[in-house]
């Protein structure tokens, strides 16, 4: 009779823990709920912007730079030359496309809810200067290479020094 009691008195125990935790489980989900729809009120519409950036000829420009002027947001250009932006807000946006080897291009977009697509961008081939590289002669050829390497260390900026036994290595022209 004892373990009779024992057991009722368990089973009204785990009952009374079970409306508790669905009193929980209650809660938590509303509260859950109420914050994403003021979460969805609070986000801005936002949309993609996707396109595809080649040259005069059609052929794909990889690793294009797309950047929406005066903000955050931008992009590269794959292997076959598609880009896509995404998460931006609904506006009105001046567009840059910019790559090495490459005259710089610009357009006006405006994004909605989704996704935009862009007509191919066509990037014109231009000439970059790069800058120079000054070799000079000297007569350290029986330098070594550790002092070459050790007057590298030591150097203020980026310089190149081979060792008397690298230079002699090079190929004649």
């Amino acid at each position: 009779m004892m373990n009779l009691l024992l057991s009722l008195s368990r089973i009204r125990a785990a009952s009374h823990m079970g409306r508790a935790i669905r009193v929980v489980a209650i809660a938590t989900t509303s509260l859950a709920l109420i914050g994403s729809a003021l979460h969805a009120q609070a986000t801005p519409h936002t949309g993609a912007i996707t396109g595809r950036v080649t040259d005069t000829t059609g052929v794909a420009v990889s690793g294009a730079v797309i950047h929406l002027i005066g903000s955050a947001f931008s992009g590269t250009s794959d292997g076959s030359g598609r880009y896509r932006l995404g998460a931006v807000p609904a506006g009105t946006y001046s567009v840059s496309v910019r790559r090495l080897g490459f005259a710089a291009d610009s357009f006006t977009v405006t994004v909605g809810t989704g996704v935009t697509n862009v007509p191919d961008r066509r990037l014109r081939s231009a000439a970059a200067v790069l800058a120079g590289v000054e070799i000079e002669a000297s007569s350290r050829l029986n330098e070594t290479r550790e002092a070459a390497l050790a007057r590298r260390q030591q150097a203020d900026n980026l310089v190149v020094v081979q060792s008397g036994d690298e230079i002699r290595s090079l190929p004649c022209i």
